[in-house]
This record gives structure tokens, sequence and C-alpha cells, in this order.
């Protein structure tokens, strides 16, 4: 069955104190935007992205291999009116990955594992979920006895019972096209006239159509980006994310906790890196090296056995067995 990304990113709301939409704040070298189509791209043969108010700052800025289509605000408010925009383009027999354009901690790997539980005959959408202990603020996953979502309780309408529910909503779907086509022209709007995606899985559950619960991978990916200061806590997780699966593939990292890894960096087994150093997309590092405080390398490929102190270098290469530094900066250089 092929899949379809849907990426929203309609909305006008901004608490980032910012001109620009939000969607188009970066982390780690890129915007979450791009963060997002990245990781859905190889998951999915279309990425449609639903612009609207920021339609004009976007559309630009949008990867060459995704689609687009604006939200129509006349016809109604809501993410599920977002979706509505982009059924023309999604075919029945698909599935539909539903997502944000501000969501750059969803792993591949939850993606994957949402994709994977709809299956076209036992469960007709999943909702990806993480178990917070600072649930405050989200919307709540409800389960029925079998463990299947029953409904999702907003935040600002929680009973008192819910109100202790750890396990939050990560606004992150998947659907079967059928069920999509067949149910959203008929979903019936909340009492604010809001038409939410996540009231119709519980309107969904509500006419027996099982809905299947799958857990984040981890529950920082949950996180909800809504000024910088989320931004900044999202970068840190990634970061780490990063560190971690470069400590597993050999390299040592003194004090990972101060070393600033992006995505797209490559480096080889036994590898010391010290703190304070940066390592920017594009980068490549032989083994057996060693970096010391200081270095901050971007687009740079650094061959096997090198030794480098205190060196900023950018589209550059540097030969194998060179020691280079300290006080050092390369720009378009081979050394």
């Amino acid at each position: 069955m092929k899949t379809i990304a849907l990426i929203l990113a309609a909305g006008r709301e901004n608490q980032m104190r910012s001109e620009r939409a939000k969607e188009l704040h970066q982390l780690l070298g890129k915007s979450m935007l791009d963060t997002t189509a990245e990781t859905l791209r190889p998951l999915a043969e279309r990425t449609i992205v639903v612009l609207g108010h920021h339609a004009q700052e976007l559309s630009p800025a949008l990867p060459d291999w995704c689609q687009s289509c604006v939200q129509d605000f006349t016809l109604g408010l809501g993410t599920a009116k977002a979706v509505m925009a982009a059924l023309p383009m999604i075919e029945a027999d698909t599935r539909v990955l539903i997502t944000s354009g501000d969501k750059p901690c969803i792993s591949q790997e939850s993606y994957r594992h949402l994709l994977d539980a709809v299956d076209g005959t036992t469960y007709c959408a999943a909702v990806l979920y993480a178990d917070r202990r600072d649930p405050e603020g989200y919307d709540r996953v409800i389960f029925d006895g079998d463990g299947d979502v029953k409904r999702i309780a907003h935040s600002a309408e929680l009973l008192p019972p819910e109100e202790d529910i750890p396990s939050v909503n990560a606004c992150v779907y998947c659907f079967s096209g059928k069920a999509l086509r067949q149910a959203l022209p008929d979903m019936r709007p909340n009492a604010k006239r809001i038409y939410h995606i996540s009231d119709l899985i519980g309107q969904l559950a509500e006419v027996g159509q099982r809905i299947a619960a799958v857990q984040a991978e981890q529950p920082q990916e949950a996180k909800l980006i809504v000024n910088r200061a989320d931004l900044a806590e999202a970068t840190a997780f990634i970061v780490h994310r990063h560190c971690e699966a470069l400590m597993r593939s050999g390299v040592t990292l003194l004090d990972p906790a101060h070393t600033y890894v992006e995505g797209d960096v490559t480096v080889g087994q036994d590898t010391v890196i010290y703190p304070g150093c940066v390592l920017q997309r594009g980068t490549t590092i032989g083994a057996r090296c060693v970096l010391y405080p200081g270095c901050r390398l971007a687009r740079t490929t650094v061959g096997n056995d090198a030794v480098l102190e205190q060196v900023v270098a950018e589209d550059s290469t540097i030969a194998s067995g060179t020691h280079v530094g300290p006080f050092v900066y390369l720009q378009g250089k081979n050394c």
C-alpha cells in the first residue's frame, strides 16, 4: 500500500515573537519544516504540504519533492479542514501519514511504527502517543479496555480523573485513505465550531472502527514547540540523539553534553572528540582522529589519523595524518 505524507503548515499562531513563520525557524542548520519533510521522505511516495496563513512565505521554501495545496478558511477552521484541503489529492488505496511542520523531534522509527499499524483491515487509523512525566498542557489519549484508542481528550476539557493520565497525544496520525475519504466530509465540529483531526479519532471509534495506539520511541518526541525555549529544548534533544548514535558507532565523546552535532555528520571509529566542538552538516571525519576543544567543521572532510586544535574549517578537505592548528581558519582549502 502506497503512503502519502501530509504536513500541516496552515496555522497562524506564532508565539516565537517573530515575523517569520514558525515552521521556518531553524534547529541544527535546517528549518523545522525541512527537518520534518526529510524525515518523512524515505517513508512516503508523495509528500503534500498544506499551506494557509503563511503560504506566500512558506511556498518558496518547500523542498522540490513536495507538493502543496492551500486551505480555504472560509470553509471552516481546524486541522481537519486542513486535511480536507488535500483530500482531492489522496487516493482511497493509500495510507496517509499526518503530521505538522513543527514536529522535528519525531523519529523516523516512530513514523514507521505508525505506518505499520494501519494495515487496512484491523485498524483504519493509528495515533502516536508518548508517556510523559509532565503531561500538563497536552491532550491525553484515552484507551478502551482492549488497549485501542477510544478518544483524545483536549487539555482544556479534561475531567479530574483524566488529568493524571500520562499518555499524551503527539498530534501525529496515520489513516487509511479509504477511512479518511469516507469519514472526513461528515465529521462534526466541536462546541467552538472548530474541526480538529483529533476529534475524528473519537468519532471513528464511536461507530465501531478500531484505532491503534503506537508509542513513540522516546517521550521527548511528543514535545510541543510553542516558543523559543521549546525550540532550544528540542535542539538539545536531537543533538543528544546524534551524539548517542556516534558513541554507539565507536566514537569517543569526552563530554557529549557540550558537543554540538548536526545531522548528516559521519565520524570514523576510535576518533576522540573533546568538549566545545561543533560538527555541522555535510562533515565527514575519518577514523582515529583527535579534535581538541574549539573546533568547528562545516561541509568539511577529514581523513584518518588527523589531529585538529582550535580549527574552523568550511568547505575544506584535511588529509589523513595531518596536524592542523592551533588557531587555524580554512575556507575552501585543501591541506
